[in-house]
């Protein structure tokens, strides 16, 4: 299975939290994936949906679409205005050392020491929306990554979790 059918295959469980929040109406549709990054542009300061389109929010996570609502407002930032959407957490696909590849496991994440930002693996190896030191659980497994510095890599569909024991 590649990166992108893992992707398609990922799971969103009935037990994440779902989130409402605003979107560009271009983006509100089922599926869409974002990262949020903080806003300080100060182009929302003021703004009465300020607490919803970006407080529920945290920066650098990955999010998904997983419901549109249907109303929509007007937005200084999106031309068509935003609509409401439901997201939740996406999951993440991550290269975790083999030792530590079990489904179900709940592990500490940690990137790859790899620096080889050329290398094709780079992004799997230094994922975005999960930081070092977070709890991650394993939804599945992927198979073997064929490093080039021979690190014992293996692909991994990751979901974040908050308030999880460790097991490594």
């Amino acid at each position: 299975m590649d990166s992108k059918n893992i992707l398609k295959k990922g799971v969103v469980s009935e037990d994440r939290r779902r989130i409402v929040t605003l979107v560009g109406v271009k983006q509100a549709r089922i599926g869409y994936r974002f990262i949020f990054l903080d806003d300080s542009s100060g182009e929302c300061d003021g703004c009465e949906r300020r607490p919803v389109c970006l407080g529920n929010l945290e920066a650098k996570r990955v999010y998904q679409v997983i419901k549109v609502r249907g109303k929509t407002f007007p937005c200084k930032v999106h031309a068509d205005g935003v609509s409401v959407v439901e997201v939740v957490e996406s999951d993440i696909i991550a290269a975790v050392p083999k030792s530590q590849a079990f489904e179900g496991a709940i592990l500490t994440f940690q990137s790859s020491k790899c620096e080889e930002l050329t290398c094709p693996m780079y992004e799997v190896c230094h994922p975005q929306g999960v930081s070092d030191g977070e709890k991650c659980k394993v939804l599945k497994i992927d198979g073997d990554l064929s490093c080039p510095k021979t690190f014992p890599l293996v692909k991994v569909l990751l979901q974040r979790v908050q308030n999880a024991r460790t097991t490594q």
